[in-house]
């Protein structure tokens, strides 16, 4: 993952293949959060791109700086952590 990050910055090519790639992840996430806002599960007026954000940026560092994949426990834990901070 560090090496295609390395790679994307100087190789526009593989930048906006990077960026797209990390857009629908994000974009998915998002909707899932906004669907949570507009059903009142969740707090009116958040931030939802940046709620999605934290999301990925979890999973990210762990893979990257901890060097672990996360399993879907682990999956599960970070999106009630983060969920619980947005409840309604």
């Amino acid at each position: 993952m560090a090496t295609l990050i390395d790679a994307a910055e100087s190789d526009p090519e593989l930048s906006e293949l990077s960026a797209a790639f990390t857009f629908q992840r994000r974009e998915a996430v998002r909707s899932i959060i906004d669907r949570g806002v507009e059903s009142g599960a969740l707090r009116a007026g958040i931030d939802t791109d940046l709620a999605a954000q934290l999301v990925g940026a979890t999973l990210f560092y762990q893979r990257l700086l901890l060097r672990r994949a996360a399993d879907d426990q682990q999956l599960e834990r970070i999106v009630d952590l983060v969920l619980d901070g947005l409840r309604a």
